[in-house]
């Protein structure tokens, strides 16, 4: 009779536990969010007084409109980004060839690979830079390897070997969510980068 009330007591607490650290998380995530919009909103307002000759820009100058509209692009620009890595995520799960030591590799590029992508997309002429960026991430994943593991015979078994040291230490979208949600010094520490 006892083991129900221990399960439904334990659901409680920890249900209780779970809320009150997504309370801390979605705030940490709207205040990451109005510091960036701030920061647009800052951004757009200097360039567009220093268009006529206005040096000096003050934070008490911003409209709300400005902070308004920079907040719902910047969220609404992170959403997109944050589905658009789910989605080709779960696509390149679905092939038939996934497997395959090479795609496994191409599909653990993908993240700092859509990262320098998101980082370059305003900044068009700065292409060669960003064609030396994306060649220099797929040298050290597709290359790297081959120096790294020099024993081991077989291009497809080095790469197999590089995934193992990959799934133990690598820098995955799971990793960085779970230590998001269950490390406090994590969360620190991304406010005092964004900060």
């Amino acid at each position: 009779m006892r083991r129900p009330v221990y399960k439904e007591t334990y659901c409680k607490n920890n249900q209780q536990n779970n809320s009150s650290s997504n309370w801390f998380d979605r705030g940490l995530l709207v205040g990451i969010l109005t510091t960036l919009g701030y920061f647009v909103a800052y951004s757009y307002q200097k360039g567009f007084l220093s268009y006529f000759g206005v040096e000096e820009v003050f934070l008490s100058q911003l409209t709300i409109s400005n902070v308004i509209l920079s907040i719902s692009v910047v969220g609404s620009g992170a959403f997109f980004a944050f589905g658009a890595y789910n989605n080709l995520e779960l696509m390149f799960k679905q092939f038939p060839v996934s497997h395959n030591p090479v795609w496994l590799m191409f599909n653990r590029a993908i993240l700092p690979l859509f990262l320098a992508t998101l980082f370059f997309i305003g900044f068009t002429k700065y292409w060669i830079l960003y064609l030396l960026l994306v060649s220099l991430i797929l040298f050290y994943i597709f290359v790297c390897p081959i120096f790294r593991y020099w024993e081991i015979k077989g291009y497809k078994n080095k790469l197999g070997a590089r995934i193992e040291e990959l799934e133990e230490t690598g820098f995955n979208k799971e990793k960085i969510l779970f230590r998001w949600n269950n490390i406090l010094s994590f969360k620190i520490i991304v406010l005092v980068i964004f900060f």
